[in-house]
């Protein structure tokens, strides 16, 4: 009786002892490539860019392969707000409905009745949020502006229609493929 008792104290014993051991024995180190990206500042570009892609997300679900996002062209300095989708319809009705498309993204950013600026939305993605540094320009809402440009792509029966834009333009533009 007594030897089974100091064994059920020995398993117990070596049971909580494992469990103390098993959780250091386990950890692991990121690699390099992932410290490298946990050392990364982050810009404010950076955090606007992944605004501006939340507030399209929101403001325009993607259904299937139907979807609205936000990309940034290094070499011509432009954000293309592009937004795909696919339609049962020919292109009569697809250039038709690509304008109204076009003035949902604008106004979804604050941009209405044409060029006239009803919020600056845009430029709110990309400023502290709370409160405000001194040393950035007062007029970085506007650059913002003035380097956005909107295309939208509508797939339909026997091709495609895009139109597109700059976002404070008045004038869309329009490619059928």
């Amino acid at each position: 009786m007594i030897m089974l008792q100091i064994f059920k104290g020995v398993k117990i014993g070596a049971l909580a002892l494992t469990v103390l051991i098993l959780p250091i024995a386990v950890c692991a180190e990121p690699s390099p490539a992932i410290q490298k990206l946990m050392n990364e500042p982050a810009s404010l570009f950076d955090l606007g860019m992944h605004n501006l892609n939340d507030h399209l997300a929101y403001a325009f679900p993607a259904k299937g392969i139907n979807v609205t996002v936000a990309n940034y062209d290094y070499s011509r300095n432009r954000i293309r707000i592009s937004r795909s989708e696919t339609l049962d319809s020919g292109q009569d009705f697809a250039k038709s409905i690509c304008e109204t498309y076009a003035q949902e993204i604008k106004g979804a950013l604050g941009v209405h009745d044409g060029d006239k600026l009803i919020l600056n939305t845009i430029g709110s993605f990309f400023a502290h949020d709370g409160y405000e540094n001194k040393k950035t320009p007062k007029n970085i809402g506007i650059e913002i502006r003035n380097i956005t440009e909107i295309e939208v792509i509508l797939f339909c029966r026997g091709g495609s229609v895009t139109c597109y834009g700059a976002l404070d333009g008045k004038s869309i533009n329009f490619k059928n493929k």
